[in-house]
């Protein structure tokens, strides 16, 4: 015989409102984790993870979204990889009148060893990982008396062993 349950009661209703998903965007494009989007939309993270599977243009807002900031990153990691030159503006003070005065001009920013390597590691793996697989065969001959079978060898490997391991009980003579 089955047993009985109680139906289930339906949880709470869903804050899901599609007029949600532009603050979605906004707070993805920020650069906020989920768990940080689902804070400030006043939901649990497990919340957001379920909008995602039951809502699709949740999960399309928030990959939509992630996609600008990581975009930006990777144009500034290559920028810092290879150089680059960019508008910038310094105070300059004025010892005639005593006055501070801005100077714009275009500055140079060689280029980044260590960005460099970042991009090429994730970029050409291959050929620049610190890490390589090395396979090795390795075959392992035991010299066995032609004479003995498998099981006899065993055999005396073992009396060997034992007969290390004894411990002499004999009283030493005086």
């Amino acid at each position: 015989m089955g047993v009985k349950r109680k139906p289930k009661k339906p949880g709470p209703k869903s804050k899901y409102n599609a007029k949600l998903l532009p603050t979605v965007f906004k707070l993805a494009k920020a650069g906020h984790t989920q768990e940080q989007i689902a804070r400030k939309l006043g939901i649990s993270p497990a919340c957001l993870i379920l909008w995602k599977k039951t809502y699709p243009a949740v999960n399309d807002v928030l990959k939509a979204a992630k996609d600008i900031p990581d975009s930006k990153v990777e144009q500034s990691l290559y920028r810092m990889a290879t150089g680059y030159y960019q508008d910038v503006e310094e105070p300059v003070f004025d010892r005639k009148n005593g006055e501070v005065a801005y100077a714009r001009y275009k500055k140079y920013f060689p280029p980044n060893t260590t960005a460099a390597i970042f991009w090429l590691k994730n970029r050409r793996k291959a050929e620049w990982a610190d890490t390589y697989n090395v396979e090795q065969t390795v075959t392992v001959m035991v010299d066995m008396p032609a004479r003995e079978t498998r099981e006899e060898w065993i055999a005396r490997v073992e009396a060997e062993e034992r007969a290390r391991n004894a411990i002499d009980v004999t009283p030493e003579k005086t």
